[in-house]
C-alpha cells in the first residue's frame, strides 16, 4: 500500500474506533473513553506501520474529546485523574506501536524470505515439495500431502503444482511409494534423520531412476528430488564397459601366457638340436651355428618380454630382494650384453663406483634392466663405436649410466620412448626392430624397486645416455662362518625319462642326453612313461606339464605315491614359466623347474646334481 492510503486508513480505523465508543455510551458509560482506541492504534500498526498507527492515535483521542468529554482546552487542571488517563492512554499506545512495529516488521521479513525461497524454488534445477504428514485418531502416519511443490518438481510427474497441492504423496507418485518412498518418508518423521535415498519408478517405461532427500520440517517432511536416469545409464555404461575391459584384459593376459608357451614349444626342439648340432659341424662353419644361437637367445628373449610385460601389467611380477652390490649384477648384465656388443666390434669402457655400493634389489631383475640399455646401445651404434658405463653413488643414491654414440634420440621421443610397443627408428641400423618392451619394462622394474630411470641425447647423431638411480642400502652383516657346499655329483652316466607330447621336443631331448652318455627312455603320453617307469625306474626324469591325461603334475603324483618314485630326480620342463606353474610344480613334487627352451648347459647341471630327496 502507498503512504496516503496507509494514513488515510489509520484516519478511518480512529473514526470508527471513537464512533464505536460514542455507541457504547448508554450501556458503558463515558468511563474508559479510550478503550476501542487501543484495538485501532493495533490494527493502525499492523497494517500501515508506527507512523498511521501514531496518527490513529491522536485522531483517536481528539476525536474522543470531541465526541465523548470535554474540549481539552477546558479541561480542569484540579482534574489529576484526568491527566493521570491520558499518561497511561499515551504510554498504552506507544508500547502497541512498539510492540505491533517490531511484529510487523518480522512478518514483512519472513514473508519476503518466503517468496525468495519460493521464487529460487520455481527457478530450481531439482524438484522441491513440503508435505503435511496425515495421521489416523491413534497418531501413526498413514500417508504425506502436498502443502507446496514447484513446478519441476511437478513437471518430473507429470502433472502441474496447482494439480498436486492439496494431493497425497501416493497419488501423485505411487511407483516411487512403492519403491520405498512412502517407508522413506515414514523413517524420516519417526527419527527426524534426514535421508538420502535413490529409488527406481517401475510404473511407466521405460523405469525412472529418482534421487530423494527428505528432511523432516515440524510435523512434515521437505522433499527435494531430481532424475538421475541418465547418470544411471552413464553408470551402468561405465560398469560394463569395465567388465569388458576386465575380461579383454584377462583375454590378453591368457593370450601372452598361451602364445608363450606355443611359442617355447618350437624353439626347445630348435636348442637340443643346435647342442647335438654343435658336437658334429666342421670347424670351418661354426660361424653359422654361433649365429643360430644368437637368434635363438633373441627369439626366447622376446618372449620373455612378453611374458614380463603381462605380469607388470597385472600387478603379478614378483622381485626377490637381497642387499648385492651394483658392481655384481652389473657385471652379469656385461656378460649377457658382450655377444651383441663383441658382433659389431665396439669398444665397452666400464668405470667402476670408487667405493663398493650396495642397493636391495632383485640382481636377477636388475642385471636384465643394464643388459637391455647395454643391448639397446649396442643395436643403434655403429660398427666399432663406443659404449660407456658409469658406477657412481651421490647423496645416498646409486647412478648408473650407459652412454653411447650411436644414432642419438630426437627432442620429442625422449618421454616416449619408455612407452609398451614404441620403438626407436632402426632404418639406421642393422639390427632388427624387436617389439618395443626393452625400455618399458625397464623403466617398471627400477619403478618397483623405488628408483627412476631417464634417457638424454643432444639429437640424432650425437649419441644418447641413460641414466639410473637406485636408493643405496647398507651393507649386509657378515656372518662369522660361512660354508660353502659343493653340489654332489653322481656319476655321469644316467637312466633319464623324457616325457612330452611334443615328439620333436621330445625325441631331440632324449638324443642330446645320448650324446652325453646317458640312457634314455622317450615317451609321448603320461600312461605310457608311467609304465616305462614302472617295469624300469629312473634316475632323473623330465616331464612336460601340458599334456593329455595323465598331464604331468598327476605323472608326478603318480610317480612319487611308488616305492621306487621318491628316488627319483622329477623336472618339470615346460613352456609355462609363471609364479602360478612354479607353485603348482613344487605341490606335483617336482625338483627342479625348467622353463621351456631351456639351456643345454642347465639340462646338463639338472641330469647332473643328484636328487635332494
Amino acid at each position: 500500500m502507498s503512504s496516503a492510503v496507509k494514513y488515510a486508513g489509520a484516519i478511518a480505523i480512529a473514526a470508527v474506533a471513537v464512533a464505536l465508543r460514542w455507541l457504547l455510551i448508554p450501556w458503558v458509560g463515558p468511563d474508559a473513553p479510550y478503550a476501542t482506541l487501543l484495538g485501532a492504534v493495533a490494527i493502525a500498526v499492523w497494517l500501515g506501520g508506527w507512523g498511521p498507527a501514531s496518527t490513529a492515535a491522536i485522531v483517536g483521542f481528539i476525536g474522543t474529546g470531541l465526541v465523548i468529554g470535554r474540549q481539552l482546552g477546558t479541561l480542569p487542571v484540579d482534574h489529576v485523574h484526568a491527566v493521570v488517563g491520558i499518561a497511561l492512554y499515551a504510554l498504552t499506545c506507544a508500547l502497541i506501536i512498539g510492540l505491533g512495529e517490531a511484529m510487523r516488521r518480522t512478518r514483512d521479513a519472513h514473508r519476503r524470505l518466503q517468496e525468495r525461497f519460493l521464487r529460487s524454488q520455481e527457478a530450481a534445477i531439482q524438484g522441491y515439495g513440503l508435505l503435511k504428514t496425515l495421521r489416523n485418531p491413534s497418531g501413526e502416519v498413514v500417508d504425506f500431502e502436498f502443502e507446496y511443490i514447484n513446478p519441476l518438481g511437478a513437471a518430473i510427474g507429470k502433472s502441474e503444482p496447482e494439480r498436486v497441492v492439496g494431493d497425497r504423496v501416493t497419488a501423485v507418485m505411487p511407483g516411487a511409494c512403492e519403491a520405498g518412498l512412502f517407508a522413506a518418508l515414514q523413517k524420516v518423521v519417526r527419527t527426524g534423520a534426514p535421508v538420502d535415498i535413490e529409488l527406481a519408478d517401475t510404473s511407466g517405461s521405460p523405469p525412472v531412476w529418482l534421487r530423494y532427500m527428505i528432511v523432516k520440517v515440524e510435523d512434515g517432511v521437505a522433499l527435494s528430488f531430481s532424475d538421475i536416469t541418465q547418470t544411471k545409464q552413464l553408470a551402468l555404461e561405465l560398469k560394463q564397459r569395465a567388465a569388458d575391459l576386465q575380461r579383454a584384459n584377462t583375454i590378453k593376459s591368457l593370450f601372452l601366457a598361451t602364445l608363450s608357451h606355443e611359442l617355447r614349444n618350437p624353439l626347445a626342439p630348435l636348442r637340443n638340436g643346435l647342442a647335438i648340432l654343435k658336437t658334429r659341424i666342421p670347424e670351418d662353419v661354426h660361424h653359422i651355428h654361433a649365429m643360430m644361437e644368437r637368434q635363438m637367445r633373441m627369439a626366447t628373449r622376446l618372449i620373455d618380454d612378453l611374458l614380463d610385460a603381462g605380469r607388470i601389467d597385472r600387478g603379478k611380477l614378483e622381485l626377490h630382494r637381497e642387499i648385492i652390490t651394483i658392481e655384481s649384477f652389473v657385471n652379469a648384465a656385461i656378460e649377457i650384453a658382450r655377444p651383441n656388443i663383441e658382433a659389431r666390434s665396439q669398444e665397452l669402457l666400464v668405470r667402476q663406483a670408487p667405493r663398493t655400493v650396495h642397493v636391495h634389489g632383485d640382481p636377477v631383475r636388475l642385471a636384465q634392466v643394464v643388459a637391455n640399455l647395454l643391448n639397446n646401445a649396442a643395436k643403434f651404434t655403429p660398427t666399432k663405436g663406443r659404449i660407456e658405463i658409469w658406477m657412481r653413488v651421490k647423496a645416498e643414491a646409486a647412478f648408473i649410466r650407459v652412454r653411447d654414440n650411436g644414432i642419438g634420440i630426437a627432442p620429442e621421443d625422449l618421454d616416449s620412448i619408455f612407452e609398451m610397443f614404441v620403438q626407436l627408428d632402426s632404418s639406421k641400423t642393422q639390427a632388427g626392430a624387436g617389439l618395443g618392451l626393452g625400455l618399458a619394462l625397464a623403466r617398471s622394474l627400477i619403478t618397483l624397486h623405488g628408483g627412476e630411470i631417464t634417457a638424454r641425447s643432444a639429437g640424432p647423431g650425437k649419441g644418447s645416455e641413460f641414466r639410473i638411480r637406485l636408493p643405496v642400502a647398507a651393507p649386509p652383516q657378515r656372518r662369522s662362518e660361512e660354508v660353502k657346499v659343493a653340489p654332489f655329483l653322481a656319476r655321469a652316466a644316467r637312466h633319464v625319462l623324457v616325457v612330452d607330447d611334443n615328439v620333436d621336443a621330445a625325441t631331440s631331448l632324449g638324443t642330446l642326453l645320448k650324446c652325453r652318455g646317458h640312457t634314455v627312455d622317450t615317451c609321448f603320453d603320461g600312461s605310457t612313461a608311467f609304465e616305462t617307469a614302472t617295469q624300469s625306474p629312473p634316475e632323473v626324469a623330465f616331464i612336460d606339464l601340458n599334456m593329455p591325461h595323465p598331464d604331468g603334475a598327476e605323472l608326478a603324483r603318480m610317480i612319487r605315491k611308488q616305492v621306487w618314485g621318491n628316488s627319483v630326480k622329477l623336472i618339470a620342463l615346460t613352456g609355462m614359466g609363471q609364479p602360478a606353474d612354479l607353485e603348482r610344480t613344487r605341490a606335483a613334487g617336482f625338483d627342479e623347474h625348467l622353463t621351456k627352451p631351456a639351456d643345454p648347459d642347465a639340462l646338463y647341471s639338472a641330469v647332473g646334481l643328484r636328487s635332494d630327496r
